[in-house]
């Protein structure tokens, strides 16, 4: 739609007619912005100077001497591991490794009681024993200190003497048969323990049948060398001393020797019939040591030639001297049976 307007405009001057200029107005069209305009620049001179702004501190705050802690790092969570199976194999592998880490701490073990107890013997030896005066002879009488022996340890009854083997021991005896199996002569704990005689047998060795007991073991110490005697290493001649309280030396001549499971007619202190004993352990014998217990005749002799004394009788009585080690830690037992040949009394006073 379109509005018409009559605009009428002067004209100044003679004889001028105005006359009306039609303008068209279209509601629709856009409206024309006027021309903006143009402004004129400011006079910077005749506007006052401006007042200078105070200066404001720049600077930094101080840096603080103190580091900053480190944050700790989160922790990684471990990862959750997967359970093996075990099998056969690994079980057998566990078993073997705990079974060796026994056998090294049980060696370990071994050796150190076995040294304590080598020095401690050769202790006990060089205080105790002195050898003959002028005599290099091994057979010789040697004098053993029973006071001092006594002093350490009053179970004390005897000492045996092999030569041609590491037996070299005292004899204690006690109420039973089960206390010298782990206890020394100076009263410890060891599993060499000590050479003991049967509870049951008199302490003076005049019983048929005396028996000793003593370990077997690996270092060849206390009774492990009899299995020489068994086994034919030694002489069959080779003597068994023993030095009683008194200041007498008994030598025992071997004549059977043989392995058994725990026979009880071999080691039964309460034998009465010298014969039958005798007579029995030959035939069990493994080997032949060229003696007939029934054949010796016990004396009596003197360390210094002298008599006899007259309170001793005119030849000593048949007995026995049994002596009892197990094989290698094993139940059965090596038995030695030896005979008693000569009684050797101490000088007269």
């Amino acid at each position: 739609m379109h509005i018409r307007v009559k605009v009428t405009i002067p004209v100044t001057g003679p004889g001028s007619v105005a006359e009306p200029i039609p303008v068209h107005f279209c509601p629709h069209a856009p409206e024309t912005s006027p021309t903006p305009k143009t402004q004129p620049k400011p006079d910077v001179k005749s506007q006052p100077a401006l007042s200078p702004q105070p200066k404001t501190d720049t600077k930094l705050p101080p840096k603080s001497k103190s580091r900053p802690k480190p944050q700790p790092k989160p922790k990684s969570q471990p990862k959750p591991r997967s359970r093996r199976r075990l099998t056969p194999e690994r079980l057998l592998i566990i078993f073997s490794g705990v079974a060796l880490v026994a056998c090294l701490a049980v060696g370990a073990g071994y050796l150190i009681d076995s040294w304590r107890q080598h020095a401690a013997h050769q202790d006990l030896t060089a205080t105790v024993i002195t050898p003959a005066a002028g005599n290099s002879d091994p057979s010789a009488a040697k004098t053993i200190d029973f006071a001092a022996l006594l002093s350490t340890n009053p179970d004390t009854v005897a000492w045996i003497e092999i030569p041609g083997t590491n037996i070299n021991y005292p004899v204690v005896q006690t109420t039973n048969n089960e206390t010298y199996l782990s206890r020394t002569f100076d009263g410890g704990t060891s599993i060499s323990g000590t050479i003991f005689l049967d509870a049951a047998n008199a302490a003076d060795f005049t019983n048929i049948n005396s028996i000793l007991y003593g370990h077997h073991r690996y270092d060849r110490t206390m009774f492990a060398d009899l299995d020489l005697i068994y086994n034919g290493s030694l002489a069959a001649d080779t003597p068994v001393y023993l030095y009683l309280h008194d200041g007498s030396r008994a030598t025992y001549r071997v004549f059977s020797a043989y392995i058994t499971e725990n026979d009880p007619v071999s080691i039964d202190p309460a034998t009465s019939d010298f014969a039958t004993f005798a007579t029995t352990m030959l035939a069990r014998s493994e080997r032949d040591f060229g003696l007939d217990p029934l054949a010796v005749s016990p004396q009596f002799t003197s360390a210094d030639a002298s008599p006899a004394p007259t309170n001793h009788e005119e030849t000593p009585s048949p007995r026995v001297l049994t002596l009892s080690t197990c094989v290698a830690n094993d139940h059965p037992r090596y038995l030695i049976h030896a005979v008693l040949t000569e009684l050797q009394l101490p000088p007269a006073d």
